[in-house]
């Protein structure tokens, strides 16, 4: 028997069985990323619309809302609490947006419809003022405050476009 000759046909299926097991491996890396960017796909669109119904589902918190559209710094201290903790939950979802985005993760058309969203709200006059306090304190809080005073997203305010929401 020739050694040398079992030896390559070793190396030879060695070398195959090595091909093998990376052509295996991309394909579970890919299927592994196609899966991770559904969950967050979903996860987020999930808690986005979760925070969206909390807006509307208690009267005291849409009275808040209202008001704090119309004159933030008029609101008593808990209404202000009330319209920071809702504004700024929905901006913190716009910037984990932004997150996903610039991964892949979610599509545009989600990206900039959620932007649309956030410039919409703090467009209003109540909204403007909560974020010109809270806008420093924020990522990207400066960029969304000279994004909303220059007009640069052409988006209405919320109150406009959804009259339900004023007063």
């Amino acid at each position: 028997m020739n050694w040398e000759a079992v030896g390559a046909i070793g190396e030879f299926v060695g070398g195959i069985v090595v091909v093998a097991t990376l052509i295996y491996f991309g394909r579970q890396l890919r299927q592994s990323n196609r899966h991770a960017e559904a969950t967050a796909y979903v996860e987020w669109s999930t808690s986005w619309n979760a925070l969206l119904n909390e807006l509307v589902s208690e009267e005291k918190v849409q009275n808040a809302i209202r008001a704090g559209f119309k004159n933030f710094k008029s609101l008593n201290k808990n209404d202000q609490a009330i319209f920071h903790m809702r504004m700024g939950a929905i901006v913190n979802h716009w910037l984990v947006a932004g997150e996903l985005h610039e991964k892949g993760l979610i599509p545009d058309e989600l990206y900039e419809g959620c932007f649309d969203f956030v410039v919409a709200l703090l467009s209003t006059p109540g909204g403007l003022q909560y974020w010109e306090i809270d806008a420093a304190l924020t990522p990207k809080g400066t960029e969304l405050l000279e994004t909303i005073k220059s007009g640069r997203r052409n988006v209405k305010p919320i109150t406009e476009v959804l009259p339900w929401w004023s007063e």
